[in-house]
């Protein structure tokens, strides 16, 4: 199962975060966690890597619709999703 979602936009990174949180909420989900992975990895590993950023939705009715599909997509979510 591919749980991945790709849509590209003709922004950069810095301009295209507001714009997908903002979506996010227009559509009934908020940004509940973010983890800028460049800064970490460079931090913790001295590893430098092209922009990255994890955002954890919230969404309760999907969470709750993907649970019913397989309850294995916890291993996928960030804690305190619900």
């Amino acid at each position: 199962m591919d749980y991945a979602r790709r849509i590209f936009l003709d922004l950069d990174h810095d301009q295209a975060l507001p714009k997908v949180n903002d979506a996010l909420e227009t559509h009934g989900s908020g940004n509940l966690t973010g983890i800028d992975m460049q800064t970490t990895l460079e931090e913790n590993l001295g590893e430098d890597i092209k922009r990255y950023a994890i955002l954890g939705a919230r969404n309760p009715s999907l969470l709750h619709c993907s649970l019913e599909v397989t309850r294995d997509i916890g291993l996928l979510l960030p804690a305190g999703s619900s």
